[in-house]
């Protein structure tokens, strides 16, 4: 029996490493992908946006980054979040290397959060749309999506970095949305109610913040997730709430 138990943990442990593994090894090769696109040069509006940071003094307080932070003209709110994101990096200005680099920093995180969705999702759906979350299917979407020529301009082009910057705290709020539900299955209701309101609220404003498309989050969590799987989300007690 021991011998049996071990035998199955082991095997599991092998698994599971190797399932790292291939998650590392795409996440490697998607990075080279666009790594070559480091080098380019700022293009299109990336000066006008980025030349507020000419403005920060030589030894800026966070006076200065808050101020400045909150003059952006992109969008109706300014983006906030974003253009503190590239006040930050002032020692860095004027070379893109830098900034593009960062941008791709951002862009091995959004995928990571995709994976987690996937898997999280997973255990709340119904037992016969469960085959459509397996780990080579969910392996394979993230892959194909971090790796799209549509990305090249997410990535490449510097002040997109606000749309980056945005999907990642919807991917987050929608992860946080769907750990909540789960621990409302069992009964975790004070926890559970915490992490879903954490996740549509502050992550929205997060969201929004960095690029207006954060909106997207507030039908997204709720009840997109329902009407995109047929109702297929299970949770007697999200009913009940909800």
């Amino acid at each position: 029996m021991i011998a049996q138990e071990t035998t199955a943990l082991l095997s599991s442990a092998r698994r599971r490493a190797a399932q790292i593994l291939i998650a590392l090894t795409l996440l490697l090769l998607a990075l080279l992908l666009f790594w070559g696109g480091l080098n380019g040069a700022f293009v299109l509006d990336d000066t006008p946006n980025l030349s507020v940071i000419s403005q920060l003094p030589s030894d800026p307080q966070w006076r200065d980054f808050w101020y400045l932070a909150n003059t952006g003209s992109a969008g109706v709110l300014g983006r906030p979040l974003s253009l503190l994101s590239f006040l930050l990096q002032y020692q860095s200005w004027p070379d893109p290397y830098q900034f593009k680099l960062v941008n791709l920093l951002f862009h091995t995180m959004n995928p990571m959060l995709l994976a987690l969705l996937c898997f999280a999702l997973r255990k709340q759906v119904r037992a016969e749309i469960q085959p459509m979350f397996t780990y080579p299917a969910i392996m394979i979407a993230v892959f194909v999506w971090m790796s799209h020529p549509l990305q090249v301009s997410t990535v490449l082009y510097v002040v997109q970095r606000m749309t980056g910057l945005s999907a990642f705290f919807i991917l987050l709020g929608i992860y946080l949305y769907l750990a909540g539900r789960a621990e409302l299955r069992y009964q975790h209701t004070v926890s559970g109610l915490l992490k879903m309101v954490a996740g549509i609220i502050p992550c929205g404003l997060l969201s929004v913040f960095s690029k207006e498309s954060g909106v997207l989050l507030l039908p997204s969590s709720p009840k997109g997730m329902d009407l995109a799987f047929g109702a297929g989300l299970e949770s007697a007690l999200q009913r009940k709430f909800f």
